[in-house]
């Protein structure tokens, strides 16, 4: 079975690097229209982009600051 997220809005990222990291925490600049999409970005920035440096990524409306999502690293 399959499931795929419909919730669109203006979908921000902010990823979590681990400590020692010359950053504690970064925004994505890059926004995505839906969470499906967010969440696809999350998985591939952790595994391919900083998987050594990132630890957690946080998905929220860009809109509304709402919380939507928290993609963390397998231990």
């Amino acid at each position: 079975m399959n499931v795929k997220i419909l919730y669109t809005t203006n979908c921000a990222i902010t990823i979590h690097f681990c400590k020692g990291h010359e950053l504690a925490s970064a925004e994505w600049g890059h926004r995505c229209t839906n969470l499906q999409d967010a969440i696809d970005m999350s998985k591939y920035i952790l595994r391919y982009i900083y998987p050594d440096s990132a630890t957690s990524i946080a998905i929220w409306d860009g809109n509304t600051g709402e919380a939507l999502a928290e993609i963390k690293r397998d231990e």
